[in-house]
């Protein structure tokens, strides 16, 4: 007569026997493997496990903070060498010229972008009449020199980050700054000469879209304006082209002091005439016209 069966759990490292019956030596022990308890743990009831549940998580309520454009002055962002550097130039390149061309290009040759910097200058300082040399060529011997306008090639990334930084009131511009980017700065802020770069721009953009695409390239060189930062301000293509129509600082000057100044010589003639000036110098006429009638009489 068989005994009892038994059922008996053995725990090894990493494995668990599993013995039906010691008393049946013929079925052999076989190996669980994947469980790494020893006994069966009773399930709490629902009383306890409500007293010792965690407390339930409800998603946060607040509202989501927009991004902020603060930088932390005290802790500024480290650069590598060469973004630093960078970093640097943009930085000085935006505080001392009122005056930036922002212009993206692709594939642009090297032939190309001296050619476009010699009609930069000559934009700007066109040679003399009769003489093919540029006013840059001997800055000291020709009179009424402009400064010179610079190209330069730029990271829009760094450029934003910098006007981020120092100028936040033009920081949305950096919408349009992806892909490659070139500067062409001038470090006064005088409308005829942002007439003659404006032209020198759509000149050169003309010759790239007129000029056969070259052999093994599968893109066109190209060259446009995206945007320009003008005395402070953030300026597109329209406003742009009407800036540049107006006349020179020194000819504004001279009318803003001319519409003041008017006003005032209106002003005293008015108090002239309310002194009564006129009228005195009329009855005074009258009076001499009269003397000198009797002593002909």
């Amino acid at each position: 007569m068989a005994g009892p069966r038994l059922g008996l759990r053995l725990r090894l490292p990493g494995v668990r026997l599993f013995a039906p019956s010691l008393a049946s030596p013929s079925r052999p022990l076989l190996p669980l493997l994947h469980r790494a308890y020893a006994t069966a743990v009773s399930l709490p009831s629902s009383s306890s496990s409500a007293a010792h549940a965690p407390p339930p998580t409800t998603p946060s309520t607040a509202p989501a903070r927009p991004p902020s454009l603060r930088v932390n002055r005290s802790n500024p962002r480290v650069y590598p060498r060469r973004k630093a550097f960078s970093h640097a130039h943009l930085s000085l390149l935006v505080s001392s010229s009122p005056l930036i061309l922002l212009l993206t290009h692709s594939a642009l040759p090297a032939a190309f972008l001296a050619k476009f910097r010699r009609d930069v200058a000559r934009a700007v300082n066109p040679p003399l009449r009769g003489s093919p040399r540029l006013l840059e060529d001997e800055p000291g011997t020709w009179p009424g020199r402009k400064p010179d306008a610079k190209l330069h090639v730029i990271r829009g990334s760094i450029l934003g980050a910098v006007l981020r930084e120092q100028a936040p009131q033009m920081y949305s511009v950096h919408e349009a700054l992806k892909g490659p980017m070139a500067a062409l700065a001038y470090p006064v802020l005088d409308p005829p000469v942002l007439a003659a770069l404006l032209r020198a721009v759509d000149r050169a953009s003309a010759q790239l879209r007129a000029a056969d695409l070259p052999t093994g390239k599968k893109h066109r060189p190209t060259m446009q304006l995206v945007g320009a930062l003008v005395g402070g301000q953030v300026m597109y293509d329209p406003q742009l082209r009407e800036t540049s129509r107006l006349p020179r600082l020194d000819t504004l000057r001279a009318q803003i002091v001319g519409l003041l100044s008017a006003p005032a010589a209106q002003i005293s003639g008015v108090l002239e005439q309310a002194r009564g000036g006129r009228h005195v110098r009329l009855l005074d006429s009258y009076a001499k016209g009269g003397e000198e009638g009797q002593k002909e009489a």
